[in-house]
Formats: C-alpha cells, structure tokens, sequence
C-alpha cells in the first residue's frame, strides 16, 4: 500500500464507478531564499515540488482520517497519521464525500467517491453505494477491476457484510428491519428477505455506525440503548435491547453524539461510547462531553471519563488497546489509555478542517 495506484473499475452509461486504491501523496516544499532583511520577492522562491513517497510498513497505530472539508467539498481528503508517534505521514484525495475501507488483507486502501475530471465539473465518476434518490447497491469484482451488478434497496441504507457468507450482505432499512440481499457466485442478484423488525424507528431510532465481532454487530440508538444483531445465519437474529442510561442521566438529558460515536474492544467486550448532556431533537452529532466505558456483558456503565469533544472513536484490538478519537474542537486525534481511565496519552491537532470517521490499520 505504498505506491499510487488510481483506477476506474465500472463503467455505463450514464455513470462511471471507480475505487481507487491507496494514494499517498506527499508535499515537499523547497525553502524560499531571500537576502538579509529583505523581504523576499518572486525571483527568490523557488517553486514548490511534489513528490510520491513509499511509507514504511504500516502497525496498528497508523490512522486513516476521513475529512469530507465542508467548505469545498469537492476537494475532500483522507488524511494518513502515526498514531504512536503522532506523525502527519500524507494523505488520499477522495473527492466528494468520499469514504474509505481498508482490505481484508490490509494490502489495498478502496476509496468510494465522486469525482469530476476538472474538480468541480467535467466527467463524473460515481459512488458505489448509490442514492440516486433511489437507494441501490453497485457489486463490484474487484479482482477482475469491473462492475458486475446492481442491487436495488428500496427504503434502506447501508452495506453490512459478515464473514458467514461471501454471498450476501444486509442493510438496515427506515421501517426498523434489515433486508438480506444475496447474489451468485458471479455477483448476481439472486434475492432479497426483510427481516422482523428490530428497532421502533419512530420511538427508537438507531444510529447507522455499527461495530462488528465475528457475525454479530452491535448498534446504540438516539436514547442511548444498545441493539444486537446475530448475523451467522440467514435471518438475522435480534437480541433484547438494553439501555446504558439510568433514570438520573435521563432525567440530565444524557444521549449518544457523534458520527462514528462508539468502538468496541471485542476481547474485553468493552464498548466507548461518546455522550452528551441536555439533549434535544437533533443534537445526536453533538461531540462528546463524556466517553462512558460499558461492559456488554454486564449490561452497565463501568466509567466515564471526559470526551474530547469526541466525534469519532476507534480502539486498537491487543491486549494493551489505544483509544483513538476525533477531536471536534481542534481539528485533531487524541490517543487514550482505557488501563488508566482513558488518560490522555498524545494528541496531534489541526490534522484536517471536517473530520468524521477514522480507521485503525488492523
């Protein structure tokens, strides 16, 4: 994953898919030469370089920071950060609301995007999950670098895979239930099943940030109660809903915030959870106030610690595990010790203008 590597993968009428494989683009500006005192003029500058560098061999620190730059948008990056020695290492263009998923093997960075061939205009190539306003899902053999299908998904959002089956993924859907969407060996849809409901969506709404362990994944609603999904089989299997505020945070108003508000650390089977006070309709992307440690088998808060103006979370899964989180307020990432009470440990701030997500390399 060091070297650049862009292509197109999917082509149609009416719309061009792409993926790209990591970039890690790398600005090595010269210094500008001036006289003593002088303040230096055109002649003096020299121009700036850009260069392509091969990165060392990633650990489990390295950061990939999703920044969708609300300001332009079409100009988003993904920003790439050491996080044990909290070292800027580069950065991915992603275009427009792009979003990134590492490999399986941890071998190729996909970057899912729009982009325009002159920024802001000209050719457009497309995301591969599609909302068009109709939602669909865009399959995709990446071994053979093509689009293979497409998989309508009316009323629902999102890609959940699992490692039980290669042949089918779900997503959740606006009603509370989970539509299975199977295909063929050769990618083609084969067919779909709603599954029974497993949250209220006008009483309890979910969040759509999930964290997976083996088949199952776990989701925490607006309210604060955390749902369970056994995935294994066929049809999914929900387990019972349970909350993690008692009637003293409810009563302060205490709700989960964030985009990526929770990671799970699945040997400890302790989850982090972004939280607020004073909640309302609508502020459940607030940063968080406090970061509460939750035991899922237990079903209980065991900590809370201050939140970092937390947006983001994501653990590294040894048995030391880091804490890493976006930093609203400073533009930066904060590494937190979870064996000290999430003591801060090291921060790098003014990383990127509107980071959402990250991404540990393991």
């Amino acid at each position: 994953m060091n070297e650049v590597s862009t292509r197109a993968i999917m082509r149609r009428p009416g719309a061009v898919r792409i993926v790209a494989a990591a970039t890690i683009l790398s600005a090595l500006a010269a210094q500008a030469t001036a006289a003593p005192n002088a303040a230096p003029n055109a002649a003096d500058l020299q121009p700036e370089t850009l260069s392509v560098q091969a990165l060392a061999p990633a650990d489990d620190g390295r950061l990939y920071i999703s920044d969708v730059a609300f300001k332009h948008m079409v100009d988003g990056r993904l920003h790439v950060v050491d996080g044990k020695g909290m070292r800027y290492l580069g950065l991915v263009p992603t275009a427009f609301g792009g979003q990134s998923v590492l490999s399986p093997d941890k071998r190729t960075l996909y970057v899912i995007s729009t982009f325009y061939t002159r920024l802001a205009r000209g050719e457009r190539t497309d995301v591969v999950r599609n909302a068009t306003p109709a939602t669909s899902v865009s399959i995709v053999d990446l071994q053979a670098g093509k689009f293979v299908a497409e998989a309508q998904t009316p009323g629902c959002w999102g890609v959940f895979a699992t490692e039980a089956s290669s042949q089918r993924f779900r997503t959740l859907c606006s009603d509370g239930t989970m539509l299975t969407v199977t295909h063929d060996a050769a990618g083609q849809p084969s067919g779909q099943k709603r599954s029974a409901r497993m949250f209220d969506p006008d009483a309890d709404p979910v969040f759509l940030h999930s964290e997976r362990v083996g088949n199952t994944l776990t989701f925490v609603s607006f309210n604060g109660n955390v749902y369970s999904a056994d995935l294994s089989s066929e049809t999914p299997v929900f387990a019972q809903p349970w909350p993690v505020v008692d009637a003293a945070d409810r009563k302060a108003g205490w709700k989960p915030g964030g985009y990526q508000l929770f990671a799970l650390h699945a040997a400890t089977g302790r989850l982090y959870l972004g939280m607020h006070p004073r909640s309302k309709e609508g502020s459940h992307k607030t940063p968080a106030a406090e970061i509460w440690t939750i035991d899922l088998a237990q079903h209980k808060r065991v900590a809370r610690a201050p939140g970092q103006n937390a947006l983001a979370l994501t653990i590294t899964q040894g048995p030391q595990p880091t804490l890493y989180v976006l930093d609203a307020a400073k533009a930066g990432v904060v590494s937190l010790d979870p064996a000290r009470g999430l003591k801060p440990v090291a921060r790098l701030d003014q990383v990127a203008e509107n980071a959402v997500q990250l991404e540990l390399h393991q």
